[in-house]
């Protein structure tokens, strides 16, 4: 008897190490990311809201204001409201719309359009906020507010 009882308890711990259960609860997976820049800071926070104990590695010892504006598209941003939705809603506090204006190609001696386009008709039509600029340093600042 206590043999098959040593058999079965060490059957469990087999079981349990094998698929990562210790003492009744799973470790969360754990990433390593390099670099702390934009895309640094959204696959950490995206990881993170997946309950995953994330590390960014950074060269750097200190954040400097730097770079210029970036572009999210109504796609990305819908991406963005997926992964975390106070930073999209941070993002469109801070950042500056472009479908409430007139988009496309201008020449820039004439000052003659080439072509132009609307962008917000079809980010309205699909749910979506279109296309917005934001300041580099304003959105990293954002994604290091969410990713301590």
């Amino acid at each position: 008897m206590q043999r098959a009882v040593l058999v079965l308890a060490c059957v469990a711990r087999a079981a349990a190490l094998a698929t990562g259960v210790r003492g009744g609860a799973s470790p969360p997976p754990t990433a390593m990311i390099a670099g702390g820049g934009i895309g640094g800071l959204f696959t950490a926070l995206t990881l993170r809201n997946e309950g995953y104990d994330v590390s960014i590695f950074e060269k750097t010892t200190e954040y400097r204001s730097f770079g210029g504006p970036i572009q999210i598209a109504s796609n990305g941003l819908e991406a963005v409201r997926r992964i975390d939705k106070r930073v999209y809603e941070r993002i469109l506090e801070e950042a500056t719309c472009l479908g409430d204006r007139v988009n496309g190609l201008k020449d820039g001696v004439s000052n003659e359009w080439f072509a132009t386009f609307d962008l917000a008709t079809p980010a309205a039509a699909r749910g979506q906020k279109p296309s917005v600029v934001i300041d580099r340093p304003v959105l990293q600042q954002i994604l290091l507010d969410q990713v301590p």
